[in-house]
């Protein structure tokens, strides 16, 4: 990388109260054409930096290496800027010390306060700088410089689990006849599905100018299940699958999206979800005399096809703000019960701080 000796004074802005530790990281691959010789320049810079939580100055020495054609550079560096709003990293200065002195240089080589290298602020951030022909007046030179920051943000990582139910009971009223004499006498049949549910998903929080925000969440476990009840059984169940299930089991490894304002937490499950039990019967009784018996006969050999859905569970799961602390909340809204219809649901949360 070129540059020019000389002796300058230059001032480093007060380092802000740390808040986070970061280290700069900077390669630069230059070739410069001099009159008599080609310089080929491989180098490589290291800063440690303080990262302000929000905004602020930064600054910092570290240490160069440069390997040209012929010679071998190497001693300290210094390095200016600023965060902006927690996002960017804001490079306006970057100079080389060697054997006392300091090696001005100028931008493309070097970020300036007029021509600044910026980095999104995310762990890993890069920016990379390529010139061709710069500074033909001193040497044509040509390259890429990157700079990379390298930093952990502040995490906070939460176990999330969700185990709850979904019922839905039909009612009616069958007669039953007595084949001997003909009485008949009412009976109230219940019958439908019981969904079941065993979900989980660590969840990692950041911040973010100074404010912790949702980060991502991993599903670590997922299983359903769905179970049939009829009271009496009138029918014997010859048949029965919960389609939809292994959809459910499918979410495990999944990310979830969310949202967090650091007092509460939101997962956004998928709502969409809906699994369908699907039952096959055949009655359990002998078919009574009369006009229905029939139509009673023909449902003897060919049975009947029953089915639910359950597209309340995962679309309720979806809404529900949970405040973040070491808690264990339920969701169980007041079941529907009339004279036909019987319908309940239930959401049990277990929230645990990992770290």
């Amino acid at each position: 990388m070129i540059r020019w000796l000389g002796m300058i004074l230059f001032l480093i802005p007060a380092v802000a109260q740390a808040q986070r530790l970061a280290t700069l990281t900077v390669e630069g691959d230059v070739t410069c054409q001099h009159h008599r010789m080609t310089d080929h320049m491989l180098s490589t810079e290291e800063v440690k930096l303080r990262l302000p939580e929000v905004d602020g100055p930064i600054s910092g020495r570290g240490q160069y290496r440069l390997k040209g054609t012929g010679y071998t550079l190497s001693g300290i560096n210094a390095v200016a800027g600023e965060v902006r709003d927690d996002a960017e990293l804001v490079l306006t200065y970057l100079q080389w010390n060697y054997q006392g002195d300091w090696m001005p240089s100028e931008a493309p080589y070097v970020p300036t306060k007029a021509q600044p290298v910026i980095l999104p602020l995310e762990p890993g951030g890069e920016a990379k700088v390529t010139f061709v022909n710069a500074t033909p007046d001193k040497a044509p030179c040509s390259g890429t410089i990157i700079y990379r920051v390298i930093f952990e943000r502040e995490t906070q990582i939460w176990d999330v689990t969700l185990k709850g139910v979904r019922t839905l009971l039909h009612r009616t009223t069958y007669d039953l006849i007595d084949t001997a004499t003909g009485a008949r006498q009412p009976i109230r049949y219940e019958h439908g599905v019981t969904f079941s549910y065993d979900l989980a998903a660590r969840t990692t929080l950041e911040k973010r100018a100074g404010k912790w925000r949702f980060r991502e969440a991993v599903v670590t476990r997922a299983a359903a299940k769905a179970r049939y009840d009829q009271t009496p059984p009138l029918f014997k169940v010859t048949a029965e699958n919960c389609f939809g299930c292994a959809r459910v089991a499918a979410l495990k490894g999944a990310s979830l999206s969310g949202e967090s304002d650091g007092a509460t937490l939101r997962l956004a499950w998928p709502s969409a979800l809906s699994p369908v039990m699907q039952i096959d019967t055949v009655p359990n009784f002998q078919c009574p005399p009369g006009e229905n018996k029939a139509d009673c006969e023909d449902k003897m050999k060919t049975g009947t096809r029953y089915t639910a859905e359950d597209d309340d569970f995962f679309n309720h799961a979806a809404s529900h703000s949970l405040a973040l602390a070491e808690s264990s909340p339920s969701f169980a809204p007041t079941p529907s019960d009339t004279m036909s219809v019987y319908k309940a649901l239930r959401h049990d949360y277990t929230l645990k701080k990992v770290k």
